[in-house]
């Protein structure tokens, strides 16, 4: 389902619904009724509580576009540009903030008698209370991805600048650890998955900064030699992945590098070391590239070392090169 508050998009996954019924027939026992307020409810609720999100953002420039999904709710930015750590925190404060202000409004509601004195209309105040406060709070734990996680990751960042990534994983995983094991101790099940799906996304964040710390160097030399091959300086190029070849641990950063070395070792000329880099790694390289291999030896008149390229592509299909270079001869 996709509508616009305004000029702010809002998309509704099935999952969001999915979700929402779930949760309201958890209690064990089926009551429709109840089942489809509690869904109502949490839709309104979650979406003002994205829609603070998206107007603290948009009083700072950016573009905020709302999906409500399985997990809940996301606020994300299709423009505008980089806020400041303090406006990061503004921004990640106006949704739990827009639902406490909800959860005010109806504890006033109630307060004024304005409440119907039926069992539905008190449960629905109940249901009101515990989406817009309770989850509003759980929502403020400093635990990535949670509003109160990018609270502490833009605090440490407004200290610690780049450095703060890793430390903010660190305490997420921990605060996620001690809530999974509240949870399940409780026997919130809901609330133990949740944080243990916390747990899984701060560890393969971990894994990944892990990742471009160690492929940084290699990174910046592939770079570089895609520069040099635009010049056409394929010495240069091969000087700067050979190494990477030889060094990195990353499959995506190995296959970039062969790619690069092979393009290299054409624009050389040197046919005796590019037919080795082909016929090892033939399944590295689209259908496509291996046609222009192979043409650019018959117009090099090099036949037999077509025939030999040719040959490669019945090994199986391989993954297609975002490299569009030309060479000359």
């Amino acid at each position: 389902m996709m509508f616009r508050l305004g000029s702010i998009p809002v998309r509704v996954h099935f999952s969001f619904f999915l979700t929402m019924l779930f949760l309201g027939a958890s209690g064990g026992k089926v009551d429709l009724p109840g089942i489809l307020m509690w869904s109502g409810v949490a839709f309104v609720s979650v979406l003002i509580h994205e829609l603070g999100h998206a107007l603290m953002g948009k009083a700072f420039g950016l573009a905020p576009q709302i999906d409500l999904h399985g997990m809940g709710g996301l606020t994300s930015w299709t423009a505008g540009k980089r806020l400041t750590p303090g406006r990061n925190i503004l921004v990640s404060l106006a949704g739990p903030f827009a639902g406490f202000f909800v959860g005010a409004l109806v504890i006033a509601a109630n307060a004024a008698h304005l409440i119907p004195p039926t069992e539905f209309a008190r449960r629905t105040f109940e249901v009101a209370l515990w989406v817009n406060i309770g989850w509003g709070v759980f929502n403020l734990l400093p635990m990535l991805p949670l509003d109160g996680g990018n609270v502490m990751a833009s605090g440490l960042r407004w200290i610690f600048g780049a450095r703060a990534e890793r430390p903010a994983r660190y305490i997420s995983i921990l605060v996620a650890v001690g809530v999974a094991a509240y949870g399940a101790a409780h026997q919130w099940l809901w609330i133990a998955l949740l944080a243990g799906l916390h747990v899984i996304q701060n560890v393969q964040a971990l894994r990944m900064i892990a990742t471009i710390d160690d492929e940084g160097p290699n990174i910046r030399a592939i770079q570089q030699a895609y520069v040099a091959l635009e010049k056409e300086d394929a010495r240069t190029a091969i000087s700067l992945v050979s190494p990477v070849i030889e060094s990195t641990r990353n499959v995506e950063t190995y296959q970039a590098a062969v790619r690069l070395l092979a393009y290299a070792r054409l624009l050389e000329g040197q046919w005796g070391l590019l037919l080795p880099i082909l016929e090892a790694e033939s399944q590295k390289f689209s259908t496509e590239e291996l046609d222009r291999f192979a043409r650019t030896a018959e117009e090099l008149g090099h036949p037999e070392e077509a025939i030999r390229i040719r040959g490669l592509r019945v090994l199986g299909p391989a993954i297609a090169v975002p490299f569009d270079g030309t060479f000359k001869a």
